[in-house]
């Protein structure tokens, strides 16, 4: 077990020494696969007392029932994967004789949200402004529990404090795009020696791999060319050529979330912009991504590089060269509004 699951244990298990009984709805299915580890082990190794709706009430309601003979509720926890208004009361009396605990349910103790989970468990290790943002991850479903377990491990024994007196903050965002746009922050960082929890909190949120002893400014090259390629990539889908296949870019759902919202603040903020333009032209430049021959439906959402919008207008190009549809003209004008 990791930091988040113990975290959600220990709410459930402070409920089941409350209460006894509880029944544990999970519509979204965000623990679904925890539960069945659970079950997996023998009664007496599982974190928690445990049965589990697996399509059958009355299964389920003949496996407990001989726990509820005496008057007083069990202690046991029954996982429902399911939402609880969909039962159509078939639990009732176990959600009477116990406490109810699923997404947004009150009091605060009872509410087994992912995102409002990883909060709790998470403000300790990684501090507010990283929490905040991968809340929203998890809310966007970029973050499982397993990632979430995972970004705890990562984060265990590196602060942020630090970086928030350089920057203002540590959301990842924020710090990402300041450091991006220009050099002006690399003589404090080092002067306060915050390069390991700079490399900690770009390689965590980024999904890059920044090596130790590397110089700031490698380090920003670096990062530039792997937000800008994983905007790219996050495009086309994985419909990318063979020789672009070394190339750094983010693989987990929420480095490419997070790149990806990078890449576009980025651009669109009026003050950061330059740096954007000078950093992606470089980057279309040394890997020759204009001889590229890119696949145009999904580019028609995307405003990476100027070999997309180079590529969109060949393709416009060639089709009025056949006929003229209303189809083109929305795209063109379409595009006319993009960066």
């Amino acid at each position: 077990m990791t930091t988040v699951t113990e975290y959600l244990i220990h709410l459930i298990a402070k409920q089941v020494d409350d209460k006894g009984l509880v029944v544990w709805y999970d519509p979204e299915q965000a623990y679904s696969e925890l539960v069945r580890e659970w079950l997996a082990l023998p009664a007496a190794h599982r974190p928690l007392p445990t049965a589990a709706f697996d399509g059958s009430f009355l299964k389920l309601r003949k496996e407990i029932d001989h726990l509820m003979g005496d008057g007083q509720p069990p202690r046991l926890v029954v996982y429902v994967p399911i939402d609880r208004e969909k039962t159509h009361a078939a639990l009732i009396e176990l959600d009477s004789a116990g406490v109810v605990m699923q997404p947004r349910q009150q009091p605060p103790a009872c509410n087994t949200r992912l995102s409002v989970v990883a909060r709790n468990a998470l403000r300790p290790i990684l501090g507010e402004d990283q929490v905040g943002e991968i809340e929203r991850q998890v809310e966007a479903g970029k973050l499982s529990l397993d990632d979430l377990n995972s970004l705890a491990d990562k984060g265990k024994d590196v602060s942020t404090g630090v970086l928030t007196l350089i920057f203002g903050t540590a959301n990842p965002q924020e710090v990402g795009l300041a450091f991006l746009h220009d050099d002006r922050y690399d003589k404090e960082i080092l002067k306060k020696e915050a390069e390991r929890e700079l490399q900690h909190l770009l390689q965590v949120s980024y999904d890059i791999e920044l090596p130790a002893g590397e110089s700031l400014s490698s380090w920003r090259v670096k990062l530039g060319r792997h937000v800008s390629l994983t905007d790219l990539f996050a495009a086309l889908k994985g419909d990318t050529a063979s020789s672009l296949a070394f190339v750094s870019a983010a693989h987990s759902p929420g480095g490419v979330d997070t790149c990806v919202r990078l890449a576009r603040t980025w651009r669109n903020s009026r003050e950061h912009r330059d740096s954007y333009v000078a950093v992606v032209n470089k980057v279309e430049q040394e890997l020759a991504l204009g001889q590229l021959d890119l696949t145009i439906a999904p580019l028609k959402e995307n405003e990476t590089f100027r070999c997309v919008e180079l590529a969109l207008l060949v393709h416009v190009e060639g089709e009025l060269l056949k006929k003229a549809t209303p189809e083109l003209l929305q795209l063109a004008n379409y595009r006319l509004s993009r960066f």
